[in-house]
């Protein structure tokens, strides 16, 4: 990570001392494949330094808004997969506010770009550019599920609401993809093991489960089957209910193909690592 960082501050210090040469203008690409460097160092303090070097762009954005852009040829603007990419850093830190911290960030972006907005809104205050997508609401969503904090399933779910209501009211492009589902039901899966956080975890992965299975823009895949039979078996006795439940799972979707369905309902040694098992 610091060689990374070392050579993207000289890239920066080397277009500043040669600004008619725009081949060396470090662009979006370059702030996003320095954040994603950061992202996999999976510690709070990149996530930290992601988030400034984000705020920063956004603050020389606003100036050169303020004064004349066309004196601002170099100005790089931050775009929805730049921000998306800020959200992984938290998503991956294990920091215990990385919930919170993702969707700070997926709210901020639905104000800037005006998604709440039903008619275009005032160009200073508007920021098309980082109007989230899919990936944006599954990021944050998933930040909640890697987290122990209490609540963590409703406050996923809650995402998962949100995004189906901007989609349906044409505030968003995309709706709710398989990742965003199956993040829900990873948030249940692995709550805190307290008896009334189980019994609304339970409530929320059938829910959202059942909900992914009426929905015919998507397609639930093996890791939706295996987390959300992982979530029966942490949050479920073992008892005739539980294999009822796991019954029935097996019995809507016969068609996959098990060998490998039942080798991935096992937590790896990674997913501990990242605390979503308790």
């Amino acid at each position: 990570l610091e060689q990374i960082q070392h050579l993207f501050d000289r890239n920066v210090a080397y277009y500043k001392r040669n600004m008619k040469n725009m081949d060396c203008k470090p662009n979006q690409f370059t702030y996003t494949t320095l954040v994603h460097a950061y992202a996999k160092s999976k510690t709070a303090s990149a996530a930290l330094k992601a988030e400034a070097l984000l705020r920063n762009m956004y603050d020389q954005y606003q100036k050169d808004e303020k004064s004349n852009a066309r004196q601002h040829p170099d100005r790089v603007i931050p775009n929805t997969q730049l921000i998306t990419a800020v959200m992984d850093c938290w998503q991956k830190s294990g920091a215990p506010d990385a919930g919170q911290r993702a969707e700070f960030l997926l709210n901020w972006m639905i104000v800037k770009s005006g998604a709440r907005e039903s008619k275009s809104v005032d160009a200073e205050t508007s920021l098309i550019a980082v109007r989230p997508n899919a990936h944006s609401f599954s990021t944050a969503i998933s930040a909640w599920a890697r987290t122990r904090t209490a609540g963590k399933a409703s406050r996923a779910r809650k995402l998962l609401v949100l995004m189906k209501q901007m989609h349906n009211n044409g505030q968003v492009e995309s709706s709710p993809n398989s990742y965003c589902y199956t993040n829900v039901i990873n948030s249940c899966a692995y709550c805190i093991q307290e008896e009334e956080e189980k019994k609304l975890s339970l409530a929320i992965a059938v829910q959202t489960y059942k909900e992914m299975l009426k929905d015919e823009n998507v397609e639930p895949n093996h890791i939706t089957f295996s987390t959300f039979l992982t979530a029966l078996r942490n949050l479920l006795p073992n008892d005739d209910k539980r294999t009822a439940a796991v019954h029935e799972v097996f019995k809507t979707q016969s068609t996959q193909n098990w060998s490998y369905f039942l080798s991935t309902t096992v937590p790896t040694e990674d997913e501990k690592q990242l605390g979503q098992c308790s």
